[in-house]
């Protein structure tokens, strides 16, 4: 047929169920509890502390790096391709301490589960190199 799309062919990989051992399914569920915990709580982004110069003339900062003011807290981002410097008040230091804390957990126990999957994966596929070979010898023995 004129202007029709050539056929594509889609590779669909099945985890064999003999590889997910109830021992996987428990820890993953206990790490997905984790993660939806942590959630509630994660910010991402980096922290930054940062000393300032007042710009006053007359203070003490003026001349002497050591007596700058500070240090004030930064949260660091990027959002829809924008770099945001955000100033965070000492009151809420803490929070945002423990708010930035739970993300670097919750993206170590997702990089933990990722790397799990993909061992998992490659597991399967070997296992399906190994199976369409035997069957490929298979089919030479006969013929």
């Amino acid at each position: 047929m004129a202007g029709s799309r050539p056929a594509t062919r889609v590779l669909a990989l099945t985890f064999r169920s003999v590889l997910i051992t109830l021992t996987v399914v428990k820890s993953k569920g206990s790490r997905t509890a984790q993660l939806a915990e942590l959630s509630h709580l994660m910010v991402h982004g980096s922290l930054s502390e940062v000393t300032r110069q007042c710009g006053d003339p007359s203070c003490a900062c003026a001349t002497d790096p050591a007596r700058r003011h500070g240090p004030h807290l930064y949260l660091k981002f990027t959002a829809d391709g924008k770099a945001y410097s955000v100033y965070i008040p000492p009151e809420e230091q803490e929070a945002l301490r423990q708010a930035h804390h739970a993300w670097r957990r919750f993206n170590s126990i997702a990089e933990q589960m990722a790397a799990e999957n993909r061992q998992r994966l490659l597991q399967a596929l070997e296992a399906f190199k190994q199976s369409a070979k035997a069957q490929r010898a298979k089919q030479r023995a006969k013929a």
